[in-house]
């Protein structure tokens, strides 16, 4: 079904312009009539035009959707009736995206498959739950596992940015300042040391240089992690080994590894939780689990738990050997696969994840900020002390004869 963008005007002679799905023109017309517009004029909008330039969908567009959806479906609204509904208080690239999916709905698509199309922006989470909510018929508690674990993912990467942001405020004012000290002070500072007779010692020349060559090293590092984020992800693609070894060696570091490992986890079993709580059959949801993660090693883990429960064994071993989870946490999942309540255990266990991960990040960037200041603190002392006591002994010289 085309997308028409119209203009028409209502009975006070007031300009609407909208976008709406009509089959043709007449059927634009009738649709209009009905909701008191005459139309003027509209055109029929490819549905590849724009593309190219198209702003991405942010993660908050996504959430809103979801609170939309979720209110209108626990009233009891269809789907696709409500995703019609939706569409004109929603910002004008999600608008686009959600006009789609009804052109696909429409055209006999089922909603994951609609939402999974080709050309969509949504996260990997909507036709993942989705499909759980269709086999299930539980729609709107599946959209409302959506709209949560969304929130928590917008939530958590809002406070990881505003972190952040003074780490890196720090380090870009600290390097301009030794940028300024190394290239107009110190040059400044030893002219006018000849000029009266003295010369900087040894092991001041050995400092500076010694900076010069740390902030060099640096540089390169930089330019090295540069080339490293933009061809790493292309040799992943290609090489499914080189791809295990270095997700997996991520993982291994020693303060970011658990911090990224307990961010992936909390999502994982959130998930879990959602599509067993949803209905969907355990092994189901388990070979599932791999497509909502992008760290290759992980995935063959998440591959292997599944593979072991298929072959008998319990969850809460299989996946304390493939995860390495801690000892509290199989307790809790012993807990509900003894009970058969599995879902609620699992809910608890991505709460533990959520908020041991916030505290992990906040710790990490206090000793970050910490190191930071320090280091810097540092470098600038001895830049100083390497010229500016040479500077005070010949002035001194100069006063005393």
């Amino acid at each position: 079904m085309p997308n028409y963008a119209y203009r028409a005007v209502d009975q006070h002679g007031t300009m609407n312009k909208g976008e709406s799905l009509a089959a043709n023109e007449n059927e634009l017309f009738a649709k209009l009539h009905q909701q008191g517009l005459n139309l003027i004029d509209c055109r029929s909008r490819d549905k590849t035009q724009h593309r190219f330039f198209e702003r991405a969908m942010q993660l908050p567009e996504q959430v809103l959707l979801c609170r939309h959806l979720v209110m209108l479906t626990k009233a009891g609204v269809p789907v696709h009736t409500a995703l019609e509904d939706v569409l004109p208080a929603l910002p004008a690239t999600v608008r686009q995206q959600v006009t789609r999916v009804v052109q696909h709905i429409t055209g006999g698509m089922s909603l994951s498959s609609a939402f999974a199309a080709p050309g969509m922006q949504f996260d990997a989470l909507f036709p993942l739950l989705l499909n759980a909510g269709e086999n299930t018929g539980k729609i709107s508690e599946a959209l409302g596992f959506l709209h949560e674990s969304l929130s928590w993912k917008h939530s958590f990467n809002e406070k990881l940015k505003r972190a952040l942001s003074y780490p890196i405020l720090q380090m870009l004012l600290a390097g301009t300042a030794v940028i300024v000290l190394m290239t107009v002070a110190v040059p400044q500072i030893v002219q006018l040391l000849d000029m009266i007779g003295e010369t900087l010692p040894l092991s001041s020349v050995i400092l500076l240089w010694g900076m010069k060559v740390l902030g060099a090293l640096v540089v390169c590092a930089a330019l090295a992690l540069g080339i490293i984020a933009v061809f790493l992800p292309l040799i992943k693609k290609i090489h499914t080994d080189i791809a295990q070894f270095f997700d997996g060696l991520f993982l291994s570091l020693p303060v970011i590894g658990p911090l990224c490992s307990k961010v992936e986890l909390a999502q994982i079993t959130h998930v879990f939780a959602a599509m067993l709580g949803s209905g969907v059959p355990m092994m189901d949801a388990l070979l599932l689990l791999p497509t909502l993660t992008g760290n290759s090693a992980m995935v063959v883990s998440l591959r292997n738990v599944a593979a072991d429960v298929s072959s008998g064994q319990g969850l809460s071993s299989v996946l304390t050997k493939q995860l390495l989870i801690p000892a509290y946490v199989v307790r809790i999942l012993k807990i509900g696969e003894d009970s058969g309540k599995m879902s609620e255990s699992l809910r608890h266990i991505s709460s533990v994840y959520q908020d041991e991960s916030q505290q992990a990040l906040d710790q990490l960037l206090k000793i970050s900020s910490l190191f930071i200041t320090l280091a810097v603190g540092l470098i600038l002392i001895l830049m100083v002390s390497g010229v500016m006591v040479p500077l005070y002994r010949g002035i001194s010289h100069m006063v005393a004869a």
